[in-house]
């Protein structure tokens, strides 16, 4: 295994974390990423006296006592940071003057629903209710089973969950909201996130509510960039290369057939003309390459 190279496209977040369980699992592995920086679309940036976060709105796992912590911890993250726990997570503020406070604590949260409108008690006592059923989510960290044992063991962690799951991943945040009567409800639940996309389910929002009740999940203070430096910093002490300004315009393929379908990877040419080989090509930032051809990876 120590004799195989892994190539990785992109050193964003997703690229310089397959990058550091690569070195980890003793695969030799060369990351290509086009910018001078690390971090992909997760990045900050500086404007005087003020931090645009282009990113991370919040970070799940961030709680020590949360099962995704040691996630970040293998990955060199979060030993030095603070973390910054929300009490208001957002503000929507309507026409009328009043305001909808999504606050962390769910207890003042349902209080202050309440007090918006005590003629909505019902479908607030259902969000909020919903609210603490998440708060008893402790998600594995290895989701992926491989014998009926690991299957036993995902089933008995994922059961607390699983009905109310069930019952809320299938309704989007934007219908629940027209049980309420009151209008400022109706229309500043479904701006939870800005952007919110119509048909965003409600199940989101609620385990959302529920990490940062249980402050599981924060803020990184410092931004996104910082915390994608780290990671390159991680990734290269264990051995990696990053290889900036180094744009990849095709993946190599290799013993094509006839139809064109399927083919062998072999490995990347940038723009400026070089090729490099490896045995494994893992493509995280898309690539100028013909879509007719299907990538399979080679192990």
């Amino acid at each position: 295994m120590a004799d195989k190279t892994i190539l990785i496209i992109g050193a964003g977040m997703a690229g310089l974390s397959a990058g550091c369980y690569a070195q980890r699992n003793g695969y030799h592995s060369h990351i290509f990423e086009l910018h001078f920086l690390p971090g992909g679309l997760c990045t900050s940036w500086r404007r005087g006296d003020y931090i645009f976060d282009g990113a991370v709105r919040y970070l799940t796992g961030t709680g020590p006592q949360s099962n995704t912590h040691v996630l970040w911890k293998e990955l060199g993250l979060l030993g030095n940071t603070p973390i910054h726990y929300y009490e208001e997570f957002s503000r929507y503020e309507g026409r009328d003057g009043r305001a909808l406070r999504l606050l962390a604590d769910v207890d003042r949260l349902e209080e202050h629903m309440l007090s918006l409108s005590p003629l909505d008690a019902e479908p607030i006592r259902d969000f909020t209710g919903a609210i603490r059923q998440f708060c008893r989510m402790a998600l594995p960290v290895d989701m992926t089973p491989e014998d009926p044992i690991e299957w036993a063991q995902l089933g008995k962690q994922m059961l607390p969950v699983m009905f109310p799951a069930l019952s809320w991943i299938t309704i989007p945040l934007r219908e629940f909201a027209q049980r309420f009567r009151d209008p400022l409800l109706r229309v500043a639940l479904p701006e939870f996130f800005q952007l919110t996309p119509p048909d965003f389910p409600a199940m989101l929002a609620l385990a959302t509510l529920a990490e940062m009740n249980d402050r599981e999940a924060g803020y990184p203070i410092g931004g996104s960039l910082p915390l994608a430096e780290a990671l390159a910093a991680r990734y290269e002490s264990l051995g990696g290369e990053i290889h900036y300004k180094s744009r990849v315009s095709r993946i190599l393929v290799e013993d094509v057939p006839n139809d064109g379908q399927s083919g062998h990877v072999v490995g990347v040419e940038l723009t400026d003309g070089s090729r490099h080989y490896g045995d494994i090509v893992i493509p995280h930032a898309t690539v100028g390459a013909p879509s007719s051809i299907f990538w399979k990876l080679a192990t």
